[in-house]
């Protein structure tokens, strides 16, 4: 597992002809938070500041010093995407987890992303509650009953955090 943090600025590569195809600018989710929706590539010149993304379904591999991709042409400008039904990961960074009781618990870090770009779970940043789960500095995507939005934290179901064995 890795926070989607560490891709940002890794090479994305295109596996047919081995090119350069740019930069991971953003990580992009599903409006759940479940999985990784696309991957913004940097923009490209100075005064071009047309946003481009690549799909998570033309992503061969995440690994550790770079994101494979099927070949350079799977770059899209972001007008062609459901971008409207994403959430961006720095849209995540900095939002509150509450209970179901509205106790604050935490405010996420950053996004825990698995093997296949599905989203593990979330690293922890402050913390507000002595707990298992405060002293673990993670939470699974698992306990979390709502991801919320930009005006609404997002719920956990804390005994269910607190029984899991998730790391980061």
């Amino acid at each position: 597992m890795r926070t989607a943090k560490d891709l940002i600025n890794k090479h994305i590569i295109g596996v047919d002809e081995g090119v350069v195809v740019g930069q991971v600018h953003e990580i992009y989710f599903d409006y759940e938070a479940r999985h990784l929706a696309a991957i913004q590539v940097a923009y490209e010149g100075i005064l071009d500041r047309t946003r481009r993304f690549i799909p998570r379904a033309d992503v061969h591999l995440i690994g550790d010093d770079v994101v494979l991709v099927k070949h350079a042409g799977v770059v899209r400008e972001m007008a062609e995407s459901d971008a409207q039904a994403w959430v961006r990961r720095d849209q995540l960074t900095g939002r509150e987890i509450v209970t179901a009781g509205k106790t604050r618990v935490a405010a996420i870090d950053d996004v825990i992303l698995g093997d296949e770009g599905e989203v593990a779970g979330f690293k922890l940043g402050r913390t507000y509650i002595e707990s298992p789960v405060a002293r673990r500095g993670a939470v699974s995507r698992e306990a979390i009953l709502d991801v919320g939005s930009d005006e609404h934290p997002m719920t956990v179901d804390l005994e269910k955090a607190e029984r899991e064995d998730f790391e980061v």
